[in-house]
């Protein structure tokens, strides 16, 4: 379902939509998968223990510059009209699940469009790509009510865009409905996921330790205490 139009001209209502949502942006994120964010500090962030500053960086405007070019190619490759998806879409039955597809296909599928160096190639070989995007293409079908979208890249060579057809599976949704219902009990419980060891400087200021009461075990209070434990 189409909630809102002309993203692009509407940013700040947009982001306000996507607030608190589980969209094909942090799918990957919640189910553990996102190689540069981990589902800990997204519960920071949705917990208000951390503020999200990221703001992009050289390598997203990059990729943004690059996407309509990686789409028309697309479309003059195969023929077909490749719409761009400016609108944010909502799962009818799970409200809580968004999904902000690159672009569309004439069926209305999804087009997902990445782009990286060629160190990243090989992520890509034998028709396959990362995990993380095949999760975000997943969430799009299942909010689109698609069988099928297909993923693109441009990895710093013109002659080889590899593409990958992605179909619905409804049992990897069940998965990932899964983990999204439990990190959105987690946030509402304020009980954190399991941190990465790369968590360690965001745990310490995110769940600060409490000073606790200090006993002196010696003579009578000692014993005290001991009866009191026992």
């Amino acid at each position: 379902m189409k909630i809102l139009d002309n993203i692009k001209q509407n940013r700040e209502a947009w982001h306000s939509l996507r607030k608190h949502k589980i969209t094909s942006s942090n799918v990957a994120t919640i189910c553990g998968l996102n190689p540069f964010k981990s589902e800990f500090e997204l519960w920071c962030e949705w917990t208000d223990k951390k503020q999200d500053t990221f703001a992009g960086n050289q390598y997203t405007d990059l990729g943004q510059a690059l996407e309509p070019l990686v789409a028309k190619w697309y479309g003059e490759r195969h023929n077909v009209e490749v719409i761009e998806a400016n609108a944010l879409y909502q799962d009818e039955e799970y409200p809580f699940l968004l999904a902000t597809p690159d672009y569309l296909l004439p069926d209305g599928s999804p087009l997902e469009i990445k782009t990286g160096s060629y160190r990243q190639s090989q992520k890509w070989e034998m028709e396959m790509a990362p995990t993380e995007y095949l999760l975000q293409v997943q969430l799009q079908l299942r909010v689109l009510d698609k069988s099928q979208g297909v993923l693109t890249a441009y990895l710093g060579d013109l002659e080889h865009l590899p593409e990958v057809l992605v179909r619905y599976n409804s049992e990897l949704f069940d998965l990932i409905l899964e983990r999204a219902q439990g990190f959105m009990e987690k946030v509402i419980k304020d009980i954190p996921p399991d941190p990465r060891p790369s968590d360690h400087q965001l745990l310490s200021r995110a769940m600060p330790r409490h000073e606790g009461e200090v006993l002196n075990l010696e003579g009578e209070k000692n014993e005290s205490a001991l009866m009191a434990i026992n």
